[in-house]
């Protein structure tokens, strides 16, 4: 008997994210399976997650504290250093959180759960 393979803890997702007006820099994004069910499964979570993912672009935040804020702006500037965002969306009469990182590099940026870190 041939044993399944493990359900995947990340959805890889092929999306052309540059738009006028971007400031970052996305490379490969990729979902937690854990966010995209909190927020109802395909395709319901990306339609959710696809204006976020385009806030995080044009440098708008989210939720982040202050002084991640900063952090930001900074590494911005700098054209390195990690980005964080963190946007609270209602679904199914609850609000879910979403952090977008995009990492130092700009190789890649990941949506993901509070949980998920």
């Amino acid at each position: 008997m041939t044993a399944s393979p493990p359900p995947r803890s990340w959805h890889p997702v092929d999306l052309a994210l540059r738009n006028p007006g971007d400031q970052v820099a996305l490379g490969t994004f990729v979902v937690t399976t854990n966010l995209v069910n909190q927020l109802g499964g395909e395709p319901d979570a990306f339609q959710t997650l696809l204006p976020l993912v385009r806030r995080h672009a044009r440098g708008d935040w989210g939720d982040v504290l202050p002084e991640d804020r900063e952090a930001n702006d900074a590494a911005l500037a700098a054209g390195r250093g990690r980005l964080m965002s963190i946007y609270r969306v209602p679904h199914a009469g609850a609000l879910v959180e979403a952090w977008v990182i995009t990492e130092a590099d700009r190789s890649s940026t990941t949506a993901l759960a509070p949980e998920d870190y």
